[in-house]
């Protein structure tokens, strides 16, 4: 929906209202879609890791201490991403 909006026309403009749609449905700006399309990538891989740990045969210690690894890379990248993403909005807002 962001990216119809940016580039081609709004939805529906005369039924639109505020209520309408969720505040983080709202872009306006390309660097909000690439924000938006990053953070919905990061949430894939994530998932993605997950799902491939399950599949994984924990036979020796070292094993669990690659996925604990692994574990807080992820959270790494999630709080990466809340600050840049929280840094871009306070961008655009000035």
């Amino acid at each position: 929906m962001g990216l119809y909006e940016l580039f081609i026309s709004k939805i529906d403009p005369a039924v639109r209202k505020k209520k309408t749609r969720p505040e983080w449905l709202s872009i306006t700006t390309l660097d909000q879609l690439k924000s938006h399309i990053g953070q919905v990538i990061i949430m894939i891989l994530i998932v993605n890791f997950f799902r491939q740990s399950f599949k994984i045969d924990f036979n020796q210690p070292i094993h669990l201490l690659i996925l604990g690894g692994g574990i807080v890379l992820v959270a790494v990248a999630l709080v990466i991403t809340h600050y840049v993403s929280a840094a871009n909005r306070t961008k655009q807002d000035n």
